[in-house]
């Protein structure tokens, strides 16, 4: 989950930088980071 949660903060991070943002899609980042792991977490687990 860390490693999702990381990924994703750092695209989001990146895209402000570049964009010239100041926090707008560092936490659209972390929010799809998190979603993304929780969803394959679930899958794991509740395969058959």
């Amino acid at each position: 989950m860390a490693a999702g949660l990381g990924f994703w903060g750092a695209v989001g991070f990146g895209a402000d930088r570049l964009l010239g943002f100041d926090g707008l899609f560092l936490p659209i980042g972390l929010a799809i980071g998190i979603g993304a792991a929780m969803y394959l977490v679930i899958y794991r687990l509740t395969r058959r």
